[in-house]
């Protein structure tokens, strides 16, 4: 991890850089002005009264130049620093999403080590016996779905995602799923479901049901026992899947950068919720191939809004 001092000690220094090419460039406009008043002051001593006019000209020369000179800085300086400040933010959200897959890796397989142990004793009742392996093949199937996304990011960020595009039932794809997570959740939410039949759009199935699964994961994951959790899909006039989850709001900035790769608000260290960072990142991309586009609103003292809109004509 980049420590914070580095940073904030690079823009202090690329600060005082700036001051003193800005000092610099003044320092040069003044000399400039200064020998050329002296240099048409000497000449209009001598008789010539078109000095004054040719000082003046040369006096706007250099303010002109001088400007665009200082616009110029201003603008390269800023740029540099915004890039500058990018590259630190995605290094710490890569540490954020190696501490982060570290634990989602580890955690599942300590249960599956755990059940096999227990099982090799061959203590318990056939019952016990069968919910270890339900517990074992669940956390199988986690690690699974975590490498999957691994694997898919990176196939995404390498533009080498295959697509076969084929009509795929939205509304049954998102029903299903929502049933799945309903049954495994351990908190009673209040589920409601507006779902419109037999919604049909072209696309990969592997990819969307990625996408559904990650925003319905999202949705059962940041709510808490008896919050509200909505799953709306429409067809008029657009293609729109929205899930509304009750609770904490995003502010707009966290909406704008929810979607990006490895982000996760709080300290890794001390969230309750574990996850890897990019859940949404893929929504987002996926939507891409799709040529729909995804996105979050945060409903203040109420919850949050998950849309993804696909174009009407492209189902």
């Amino acid at each position: 991890m980049i420590p914070e001092e580095k940073p904030r000690r690079t823009i202090f220094w690329l600060y005082v850089l700036g001051a003193y090419i800005l000092i610099q460039l003044l320092w040069w406009a003044w000399l400039q002005y200064d020998m050329t008043a002296r240099y048409y002051s000497a000449i209009h001593e001598a008789g010539d009264n078109s000095a004054n006019d040719i000082l003046r000209s040369k006096v706007l020369m250099i303010v002109g130049e001088g400007s665009v000179f200082i616009a110029l800085l201003i603008i390269g300086f800023f740029i540099i620093r915004k890039s500058m400040l990018r590259e630190w933010q995605l290094a710490r959200m890569k540490n954020t999403f190696l501490l982060s897959v570290t634990h989602e890796l580890k955690t599942p397989l300590s249960a599956i080590r755990l059940s096999l142990e227990t099982l090799r004793r061959g203590k318990g009742s056939k019952e016990q016996q069968d919910e270890i392996i339900n517990i074992a093949i669940a956390e199988a199937e986690r690690l699974g779905v975590l490498t999957e996304n691994i694997l898919l990011t990176t196939r995404i960020g390498s533009q080498v995602a295959p697509i076969d595009f084929q009509p795929v039932n939205l509304s049954q794809l998102i029903t299903n799923t929502v049933e799945r997570f309903n049954l495994q959740s351990k908190l009673q939410r209040n589920v409601l479901r507006h779902i419109q039949d037999d919604v049909v759009v072209l696309g990969d199935q592997a990819l969307l049901e990625c996408m559904v699964s990650n925003l319905v994961e999202n949705a059962f994951k940041y709510t808490s026992e008896n919050q509200q959790i909505a799953f709306t899909l429409s067809a008029n006039p657009e293609i729109n899947f929205e899930v509304f989850t009750e609770g904490k709001s995003l502010s707009q900035s966290e909406a704008k950068r929810i979607f990006d790769p490895f982000y996760r608000m709080g300290d890794e260290n001390i969230r309750s919720h574990k996850g890897t960072g990019l859940g949404l990142y893929l929504v987002r991309n996926i939507a891409r191939l799709h040529h729909a586009r995804a996105s979050a609103q945060g409903i203040p003292e109420k919850g949050n809004i998950f849309a993804v809109v696909f174009q009407k004509n492209y189902e």
